[in-house]
């Protein structure tokens, strides 16, 4: 084909693709997402925060494998990652450490009593969730205790039909894992299973690891209710050469199983909303100093969290209030750190006032908590927000937060306390 002939079938071809260029881009109006509060929920476009939302095409794009992997890419998120594939990270934000950032799935804290290492252990492949919120600065008044320097909120996917999915994944390294998941949606329930399996036998010495994880995730409607199911589970064990003390440490091996179950429900009566929701997390941490040598020192802990929480939501004209409360107990059995427990109980409440046609909301609230050990601590805040235009708007924040100490913490403090 000469050169002229090309040249006069793209000026034909042209109009064609231009014209095709136009369809596909055809603006479309997109579904508000709601961000998952813990009581006052409201579109992405209307919060008064500092918030940061990924969504689950952000996710798909990325080229991650691991929901730690994908916080790399959010600003302002320091992600410190041991190992492939989030075996093992620690997060902090806008200079936090990783015990001064609560992580929660769903809505539910499962930050870690015993240390923050073990927060991003989660029983959810990055397949299985719909987006990822991010909230920087002080967010005790909006999630509870240990969001000191922020929270990162997990939310999973919900099918709205019915699927079955494979997929498998090999490489480098003795890289290979097979995932599967599968939803079945009717009527007035839905259920939604994922499994997945990796593992590899390390980039060098003593970083081998495999990776199991399960979960399950439904929904039941129940008269004007719907009940709520959630349950997880996730297994790793790591060659952990230099992950944790000097580098020079490179025999180090850990074994992780941390499990999460909750069930909710959920009901609207005129202008009040109400949520309650039974929860429970554990986590089994076996640390051995010398692979080869488990005799010459190696680590056991337990912890158990189990909770109740109400929330409830009351619209009002221009006006919204959420109310909730939180009871948990807290036990650990370790052959380091001894048989310790903690009993919590978190008060909440926040009040959303819209003035000028609601360009101008106002809302503060508070936290009250008890410790067992630590006794009350109050926590205020409040939110401001002002719409300049229909893509610009301004905020500010200001509230006071707490972090609880987790029982590492207090072992260091009791040992310095029995040497002084």
């Amino acid at each position: 084909m000469t050169k002229l002939t090309c040249f006069l079938v793209l000026v034909f071809l042209l109009p064609v693709l231009v014209y095709g260029q136009e369809t596909d881009t055809t603006a479309r109006q997109l579904p508000e997402v709601v961000v998952a509060g813990k009581r006052i929920q409201l579109p992405y476009a209307e919060q008064s925060r500092n918030l940061v939302l990924v969504d689950a095409q952000t996710i798909k794009a990325a080229p991650v494998l691991s929901v730690a992997d994908m916080l790399h890419y959010v600003s302002g998120v320091d992600v410190r990652t041991r190992g492939a594939n989030g075996v093992q990270a620690d997060i902090g934000i806008r200079g936090g450490t990783f015990d001064q950032t609560l992580i929660l799935v769903n809505g539910i804290k499962i930050s870690d009593p015993q240390t923050g290492h073990h927060s991003l252990n989660l029983p959810v492949d990055l397949s299985n969730i719909a987006r990822i919120e991010v909230l920087k600065g002080p967010a005790a008044r909006v999630y509870g205790q240990n969001a000191f320097s922020g929270a990162v909120n997990i939310v999973t996917a919900t099918p709205a039909t019915s699927f079955f999915n494979v997929g498998v994944q090999g490489g480098d390294f003795g890289l290979w894992g097979i995932k599967a998941s599968g939803a079945a949606v009717g009527d007035k329930q839905s259920h939604y299973l994922a499994v997945n399996y990796d593992r590899s036998a390390g980039y060098k010495y003593n970083t081998d690891y495999r990776l199991a994880n399960a979960f399950y995730n439904g929904t039941i409607a129940v008269g004007r209710g719907k009940i709520g199911i959630l349950a997880g589970l996730t297994d790793r064990a790591f060659g952990a050469n230099g992950f944790y003390a000097s580098p020079d440490f490179t025999d180090q091996y850990e074994r992780i199983q941390t499990g999460l179950a909750a069930i909710e429900y959920k009901r609207l009566l005129g202008r009040v909303n109400l949520e309650s929701r039974l929860y429970y997390r554990q986590n089994d941490d076996e640390y051995i100093f010398i692979r080869d040598n488990p005799e010459y020192y190696r680590n056991r802990h337990t912890n158990k969290t189990f909770g109740l929480e109400v929330n409830t939501v009351i619209a009002h004209k221009n006006a919204t209030t959420g109310l909730g409360i939180d009871l948990n107990q807290v036990t650990l059995k370790s052959n380091n750190l001894g048989n310790r427990q903690r009993f919590v109980a978190s008060v909440f409440a926040e009040h959303r006032m819209e003035f000028l046609r609601q360009k101008l909301n106002i809302t503060p609230g508070f936290q009250l908590n008890y410790y067992s050990d630590f006794k009350f601590n109050f926590l205020p805040g409040i939110d401001l927000g002002y719409v300049v235009a229909d893509n610009l708007a301004t905020f500010a924040n200001i509230g006071y937060t707490y972090r609880v100490p987790t029982f590492t913490d207090i072992l260091k403090v009791d040992i310095k306390k029995a040497t002084s």
